[in-house]
This record gives structure tokens, C-alpha cells and sequence, in this order.
């Protein structure tokens, strides 16, 4: 994966962390990295499964 997709990531865990609403995360990684909605909902999908993921183990 790409530099940018991977900084990407890393915006969208802290912001889950962080308690940041996702629609601001959203309108960040828009500004910031030029990121179409698809690619963004790509993107929190495979957050989401690392976060599914990490709570069954």
C-alpha cells in the first residue's frame, strides 16, 4: 500500500482513539490527502475490521 493510504490509516485509528467524530475525519483525509468518498469508505472499512478483529482475539 501507498505512503498515503498508509497515513491515511494511521488519521482514521488515532481519530477512533482519540474520540474524533468520523465525518471529520472524513473532511480531513478529503483535504488533506485529495481522498474520493469511495477510497475513504474503503479505508474505515478495513479500520473497522481490524477493530472487529482485534476485539474477538
Amino acid at each position: 500500500m501507498d505512503t498515503k493510504k498508509d497515513d491515511a490509516l494511521e488519521i482514521i485509528r488515532f481519530g477512533r482513539e482519540d474520540g474524533t467524530p468520523d465525518e471529520k475525519t472524513r473532511k480531513r483525509l478529503e483535504t488533506k490527502f485529495k481522498l474520493n468518498s469511495s477510497t475513504i469508505d474503503e479505508l474505515f472499512a478495513q479500520v473497522d475490521a481490524e477493530e472487529l478483529e482485534a476485539n474477538t482475539k
